[in-house]
């Protein structure tokens, strides 16, 4: 089983998924200046670190692209919703 922890914030979303019971750290990440022009996003896992700058609007935005990454093959983190 996989959890995944979101802590947001007024203008930002910070997570991290862990891999239950062992409780090891899979990826951890933020999504940073929701509602500016140029925001950002990061994941790091311990094969990847990634980062990008893009629009963010909205948290729904942010949490969007969270799953989206989360969810990625290219990740190998979650392969669909019902693993958290």
């Amino acid at each position: 089983m996989k959890t995944l922890v979101i802590n947001t914030g007024s203008s930002s979303i910070k997570f991290a998924l862990f891999q239950m019971p062992q409780g090891q750290q899979l990826a951890a990440g933020l999504v940073e200046q929701i509602g500016e022009k140029h925001g950002s996003i990061r994941i790091q896992t311990p094969a990847v670190n990634h980062s990008e700058q893009v629009e963010i609007p909205s948290h729904q935005v942010g949490l969007k692209l969270v799953s989206n990454w989360l969810m990625d093959p290219q990740y190998n983190l979650i392969a669909n919703a019902n693993e958290v």
